[in-house]
């Protein structure tokens, strides 16, 4: 039986890989809060750099979205570059209910009325958010934003 031939992989390239966080015996951070809270600040500066890009790559979008503009919404187009090709998707479909009352008279209004929602801005739009509060429940989710702000270096004192 004749060997056979394995081909080498590469490993791919990876960008900067942060310092990992050694934790200690008691599971807290070896590195301190301030350095910490100092490197996320520089991540947090370079990633506002990125938004030059994102400004860019969304005129671009929008130019190559234009020049198909007479292109269908419900079918795709592509166009090609010298190294890279685009293909633009269908639009996506919404459906909307018209006809509630006819709904409802199909499902029965138990059925109807166990699976119907009603969104809050539109009741926002019909009672005042003050007086809600006998049928709305509020209550705090999502993650909480943390924002890195640069601090001003003090001169140095000759």
């Amino acid at each position: 039986m004749a060997p056979v031939a394995t081909r080498e992989r590469r490993k791919p390239e990876n960008p900067v890989q942060p310092e990992p966080i050694l934790f200690s015996e008691s599971r807290r951070p070896a590195i301190s809060r301030p350095k910490i809270i100092d490197e996320f600040g520089e991540l947090s500066r370079k990633m506002d750099e990125l938004r030059g890009y994102e400004k860019r790559y969304e005129q671009l979008r929008r130019m190559i979205l234009a020049w198909h503009s007479e292109v269908r919404p419900g079918d795709p187009a592509d166009e090609d570059g010298k190294t890279y090709s685009v293909h633009i998707s269908p639009c996506a479909e919404q459906r909307v209910i018209i006809d509630m009352e006819a709904l409802a008279n199909r499902l029965g209004h138990k059925t109807f009325w166990s699976h119907c929602t009603f969104s809050i801005e539109k009741l926002d739009s019909l009672v005042l958010p003050k007086d809600q509060s006998s049928f709305v429940r509020r209550e705090s989710v999502g993650p909480r934003i943390v924002k890195a702000i640069p601090k001003y270096q003090e001169p140095a004192t000759p």
